[in-house]
């Protein structure tokens, strides 16, 4: 069954046929599982496979990347689980990225990029006094 493995029914029935003639049945366990993986193995290797970091950062960023970056896609791997981690890489090299120094100090705790100048945090306050003004001067 090893060097010819066949899934036709008759070569398997014959199979299991002459091998419930063989005395010392000790060994025909390893006749079975010796080239043959357990399903919960088969489904758990593409899940890891998929999942991994270093093959995430090469997905999203196209490079080898080294243990610092590795370590990154970890980190957020663990903390927002691996979509969410693939989309913050995602966004992270879209808007020109990369040093993780400077990817780890851009995002908040959700995984969104904060703003990198201090001028559009500026506007942004602005903005928003500015909505509120508005909504109290409509409000009676």
């Amino acid at each position: 069954m090893k060097y010819n493995d066949s899934n036709s029914p008759k070569v398997r029935a014959c199979i299991e046929k002459e091998l419930k003639d063989v005395k010392d049945r000790v060994l025909i366990q390893y006749l079975y599982s010796i080239d043959t993986q357990s399903q919960e193995e088969q489904e758990k290797e593409p899940e890891e496979e998929k999942e991994s970091p270093r093959l995430l950062w090469i997905y999203i960023f196209t490079n080898n990347p080294g243990m610092v970056e590795v370590d990154f896609c970890k980190k957020l791997i663990e903390k927002f689980g691996y979509k969410r981690a693939k989309t913050v890489l995602y966004n992270l090299r879209k808007n020109n990225f990369h040093s993780v120094k400077s990817m780890e100090e851009s995002l908040d705790d959700n995984g969104n990029i904060r703003p990198r100048d201090k001028n559009i945090l500026k506007l942004r306050e602005q903005l928003a006094m500015s909505q509120q003004k508005r909504n109290s001067v409509i409000a009676p």
